[in-house]
């Protein structure tokens, strides 16, 4: 048997920044303030409102709306949710001044290939980032 040691092991590695955190809206009535009150920007199939954020380092919300309409296919779905939550961890320090975002899905994506989709959600997400 190995004898424990009372002392914490240090991580390897250069020490980690400030990371934001990230948040998921979860209620209904969170998604219908921000529609109703933040601001809007839309690019192609894709509008994101978003409400300023009132502390300097609070954390970041996401929301995202797919509904089944325009988007059929749970794989698509899915897909999308992955893409935009994986985008928004790259430019979590970029977007954390807007707060609350919601990413919602407005009609049936143009984009028949996943990188010309990947395409515009990025460039809904970054035009968030430059109106801020």
């Amino acid at each position: 048997m190995r004898a424990r040691s009372d002392k914490k092991k240090k991580k390897q590695g250069p020490e980690t920044p400030y990371r934001v955190k990230i948040k998921h809206l979860l209620n209904t009535s969170d998604f219908r303030q921000i529609v109703s009150r933040g601001k809007k920007q839309k690019v192609g199939a894709f509008s994101a409102y978003f409400a300023p954020n009132p502390t300097e380092n609070g954390p970041l919300y996401i929301g995202i709306v797919l509904p089944k309409r325009h988007a059929q296919k749970a794989v698509t779905r899915n897909y999308i949710k992955r893409v935009i939550y994986s985008y928004f961890r790259e430019k979590a320090e970029k977007l954390q001044k807007a707060g609350t975002i919601v990413i919602r899905l407005e009609r049936p994506p143009a984009a028949t290939d996943r990188k010309q989709l990947l395409k515009e959600i990025q460039q809904t997400i970054d035009a968030v980032s430059t109106k801020i």
